[in-house]
Order: structure tokens, then C-alpha cells, then sequence
């Protein structure tokens, strides 16, 4: 279980620094366009692990 729930953290880190990099790509590729801020992803993934 420990195991388990070690590797799910290491997921959730995983895509958390794949957003991270998504919102910096759009962010970059258009200013004006609609970006989740890091901070509304962060919530979002962490109600996803509460689940």
C-alpha cells in the first residue's frame, strides 16, 4: 500500500510539471488566450486525489 500510494504521488507530480509546461507553451504561444493559472491547476489536482 505504501508502495502504491508512493507512486501515485509520484504521478500526481508528473503531471503536475506536465501542466505546468502546458500553461507555459499556451501562456507563450497566445497571451490572450484562456490559461489556467498553476494555482486553479493545483486545486484541481488535489480534489483529484481526494477522489
Amino acid at each position: 500500500l505504501k508502495r502504491l500510494l508512493g507512486h501515485s504521488i509520484f504521478v500526481l507530480f508528473l503531471l503536475h510539471l506536465a501542466s505546468e509546461l502546458v500553461t507555459e507553451k499556451l501562456r507563450t504561444r497566445s497571451p490572450s488566450g484562456p490559461w489556467l493559472p498553476p494555482q486553479a491547476l493545483e486545486e484541481g489536482i488535489e480534489e483529484l486525489a481526494l477522489h
